[in-house]
């Protein structure tokens, strides 16, 4: 008969301080960029735990620059990195709690954009319930071109609110000032930590302030990857919006036929990511949009009769 271990108190510290240690680290997703001007950026990212969150940047792959989150340490990061070059392409990596998210060793990109700034226009909203830190983001669709904005972030106060000036808003195809126009869809997305989200839509009415209304946060489940999931969910991707490349995560509770597609606004389907017969599990899929022009596009993930999609955006 197996006699039980015993453990001495130093080995108990020790195990005290290993699990102290791996709990600091934080799984990093939702990672995106936002606010571009000539001279500044924004890098918001979420993660499983709260931690620090820092951003290493630079003119090369070799970074340099390192910026950093001023709040204390949460789930949802924020860094505003300034006094950057006019029109410049960036190289960037974030960091959480030990982890580093390098793009699987190609690194993050951003270029900044020219000198302007569009005519002052408010809008603002309310997270309910309300959280003490949601990153809120919003893109303008052109209602005549179809053309889509650069993303505008902020993050939500105690009390929910939320504001954005879309006299900020920058053209992904000029890299100038985005003029926007009455009637111009405005899409509303955001982060209140890694599994918590929030969407909508409303359109440019004119009238500065503009009250967008209260956007209600979704619960979403969430397991670790040591555990089998409860049920079938697609989470969020990331980056979100995204040049080129896009992490896709999904959970299946049990063995089953899985098809995941990518289809353009207008319905057509662009990509098959999966179609066979996967088990149980926490999957990831990379897809490459280096080919397909800017955008919105909803991945649609099919299980047997359960089907779940979403949205994101390709900016080139």
């Amino acid at each position: 008969m197996t006699k039980p271990q015993k453990f001495c108190l130093g080995q108990i510290v020790l195990i005290s301080l290993l699990l102290t240690w791996a709990l600091a680290f934080g799984e990093i997703s939702n990672i995106q960029v936002s606010n571009l001007t000539s001279a500044s950026a924004t890098i918001s990212w979420t993660t499983t735990d709260t931690t620090d969150g820092c951003v290493r940047y630079g003119l090369t792959t070799a970074l340099g620059d390192t910026a950093c989150d001023s709040r204390p340490d949460d789930d949802v990061h924020f860094v505003e990195i300034s006094g950057l070059s006019t029109d410049t392409t960036y190289y960037f990596e974030v960091a959480s709690g030990g982890e580093v998210d390098s793009n699987g060793g190609s690194y993050y990109t951003f270029r900044t954009t020219k000198v302007g700034i569009g005519i002052p226009y408010t809008i603002y909203g309310q997270v309910n319930p309300a959280e003490e830190s949601a990153i809120v983001s919003v893109v303008v669709k052109d209602s005549l071109s179809g053309d889509l904005s650069y993303l505008l972030a902020t993050l939500s106060d105690t009390s929910g609110m939320w504001f954005l000036n879309l006299g900020n808003l920058k053209d992904p195809t000029t890299n100038d000032v985005f003029s926007y126009s009455v009637g111009d869809s405005i899409f509303i997305t955001g982060q209140a930590i890694a599994d918590r989200e929030f969407y909508d839509t409303t359109t440019v009415s004119g009238e500065s302030p503009q009250d967008c209304g209260s956007i209600y946060v979704h619960c979403l489940p969430y397991g670790s990857d040591q555990q089998l999931p409860e049920e079938f969910l697609l989470l969020p991707n990331y980056p979100n919006p995204f040049n080129s490349a896009t992490v896709i995560k999904y959970r299946l509770p049990t063995s089953c036929y899985v098809q995941l597609e990518i289809y353009n606004l207008v319905g057509q389907r662009v990509a098959t990511l999966v179609d066979q017969r996967q088990p149980a599990g926490h999957h990831s899929v990379t897809w490459n949009a280096s080919s397909l022009s800017s955008g919105i596009y909803f991945y649609r993930l099919q299980v047997g009769d359960s089907v779940q999609t979403r949205k994101m955006v390709v900016i080139k």
